[in-house]
């Protein structure tokens, strides 16, 4: 029976509440669970409050259709939504939010929804929970802008976040910029870009999260992005992803025909890895952690793409540490640990660039199998391996240890190579066809055995 809207007489249902708001306003939804038949319209100006989500306030949805659809300027806060049934639809997105439409959410759990959150606007976060999506836990559509944190998306089917076209044939996606979350467990990549960037983006990317100037660039300040199917974090098309203190670790798909790296730079990306405290304090991979992934702990391919990796851990992926191939270029690789990977610590193919390798640790790279130069597949197990023409290098202050083939290896590089170190490899640093190199007297970069005279084959793709 309707009431109205009173303590004592409340309204039969949400979406009677919502009919006699015109504009503005705040519902109070009690504890308990709301059920939701048919899309609920929330007007522009309403703010929709819950007592909590976790034993409060939940709205419970049927299979078939949106929960919420939101206009502008609209507030949800301390609630969750469950959607319930089998067979989840399409149409099954808990929260969606049109073009041009703006949405505040703050401690809310969504849970069981086809996405979670779909969003053609703009959304900004604070404690959200979207937990076994069907597909994206949440999809930014079109010229969409995310905004989130402390943010948790876990154990959804396909993609955790996912930031691509609003149609088919579009060129361009909107921007994601997430402080202190968590992205774990879903089926397939655990955030991915999948086209250039459009609209407004940020103009700096602070340890507090995205700067409120506008700019180019998407935000990702100590989020762990872990045990995700397929790469835990893929960024394809032009636009420039600042990473810092993050994990991207523990994919879990192993074969040659999936992708389980943990970070994949392609298709004209910049991504920069960089926790400045690593140089400050000359204290190698006390940043992000890329470790324990299927593939290459960091995969940059393609014309266009450019990878800066400053004070990471790359460790114990089952391939590549950090793999740099087909077009990419590195403007820096410094100040990072690179242990334990497998046929190769750092590569630079031959028709990929990097200006300067330096204050690194490499070691411990285990021979493995890997496409190389010759065709061949041969194992490697190279500390450092570069084949490079056209640009100038330096390679200074590394060490490279116990390496299971060379330390450092290089075929018709240029530039500089100077005070590096280490122990304990097969063979020591050695350059091959490379009379424009300059291998200064000061490298101590040892071997057990002297290195063939004949150039072996090297990384050239994965």
């Amino acid at each position: 029976v309707g009431g109205d809207g009173s303590e004592a007489r409340p309204f039969a249902s949400l979406a009677d509440a919502l009919s006699r708001l015109t504009a503005g306003g705040t519902i109070a939804v009690h504890r308990g669970d709301v059920r939701i038949e048919g899309v609920v319209m929330v007007p522009r100006g309403v703010a929709l409050v819950g007592v909590g989500p976790t034993v409060g306030t939940m709205l419970v949805v049927t299979r078939g259709h949106a929960g919420l659809s939101v206009a502008q300027d609209v507030q949800v806060r301390d609630l969750a939504i469950r959607y319930e049934g089998s067979d989840a639809r399409e149409e099954d997105a808990a929260v969606e939010v049109a073009a041009g439409a703006t949405v505040t959410l703050r401690n809310v759990r969504i849970e069981g929804a086809y996405e979670g959150l779909r969003v053609f606007g703009e959304v900004s976060a604070e404690r959200l929970s979207v937990l076994r999506a069907a597909r994206n836990g949440i999809a930014l559509r079109g010229a969409a802008v995310g905004r989130f944190r402390s943010l948790l998306v876990r154990d959804g089917l396909a993609q955790g976040v996912s930031v691509g076209p609003a149609e088919v044939l579009s060129t361009v996606a909107g921007h994601l910029h997430i402080t202190d979350g968590a992205v774990l467990d879903n089926g397939e990549r655990g955030v991915v870009f999948s086209r250039a960037a459009t609209g407004v983006g940020a103009a700096e990317c602070t340890t507090d999260g995205p700067s409120t100037a506008a700019g180019e660039l998407d935000c990702f300040t100590r989020v762990s992005i872990e045990r995700n199917g397929i790469q835990a974090l893929a960024v394809r098309g032009a636009r420039d992803v600042r990473l810092r203190r993050v994990s991207l670790s523990g994919t879990r798909v192993i074969g040659a025909d999936r992708d389980a790296d943990g970070l994949a730079a392609l298709d004209g990306a910049r991504v920069t890895i960089d926790d400045p405290e690593s140089a400050a304090m000359r204290t190698p991979g006390i940043g992000s952690i890329i470790v324990g992934n299927a593939r290459a702990g960091v995969l940059a391919q393609g014309a266009g793409v450019q990878l800066t990796v400053r004070g990471a851990r790359v460790q114990s992926n089952l391939g590549p540490g950090v793999f740099i191939a087909q077009g990419a270029s590195a403007p820096v690789v410094s100040f990072n640990r690179v242990d334990d990977n497998r046929a190769v610590g750092v590569a630079v193919t031959r028709s990929a660039t990097i200006a300067s390798i330096q204050c690194n640790g490499i070691s411990g790279t285990l021979a493995a199998p890997l496409v190389t130069t010759d065709g061949t597949g041969a194992p490697l197990g190279d500390g450092l391996s570069i084949v490079q023409g056209g640009t100038r290098v330096d390679v200074s202050d590394n060490t490279m240890t116990a390496n299971a083939r060379f330390g450092a290896v290089f075929s018709g590089a240029s530039g500089t190579v100077h005070n590096n170190d280490g122990a304990g490899n097969l063979y020591g640093l050695h350059a091959y066809d490379s009379p424009t190199l300059a291998v200064t007297g000061d490298n101590r970069v040892g071997g057990r055995e002297a290195a063939p005279t004949v150039a072996p084959p090297q990384a050239n793709s994965l």
